[in-house]
């Protein structure tokens, strides 16, 4: 972990994931025993990168995962997306419905806007 000071901490995912996983999170908080304050701090930012990590994950959607519904595939012409369902048509479609997906997982407390 770098730059532990106060106010300011950096970790990596990989760190974040070690201090939340209950089978190594007693050791990842190990030296930070005899300072709560630095020790909450730690888990806070903890908390804020494996938030992070999730809403990227989820704003690319795996499109293996989408069911169609029984129009789909048939040619609609100039449509980008399925009327039916809303299965996207298109590539640009598709980048659409994931840039919307990732403007309703942001965090207004990560970004500062609260």
């Amino acid at each position: 972990m770098k730059n532990v000071t106060k106010g300011r901490i950096e970790m990596t995912a990989e760190e974040a994931a070690r201090i939340l996983d209950p089978k190594t999170s007693r050791e990842a908080l190990d030296c930070w025993a005899y300072d709560p304050e630095k020790r909450l701090a730690v888990c806070n930012e903890a908390c804020r990168v494996a938030a992070r990590v999730l809403r990227e994950h989820s704003a690319k959607l795996d499109r293996s995962q989408w069911a169609g519904c029984r129009d789909c595939g048939r040619e609609w012409g100039v449509l980008d997306t399925q009327t039916s369902c809303g299965w996207p048509l298109s590539e640009e479609a598709w980048a659409e419905l994931e840039r919307r997906c990732a403007e309703l997982s942001t965090d207004p407390l990560a970004s500062g806007e609260v």
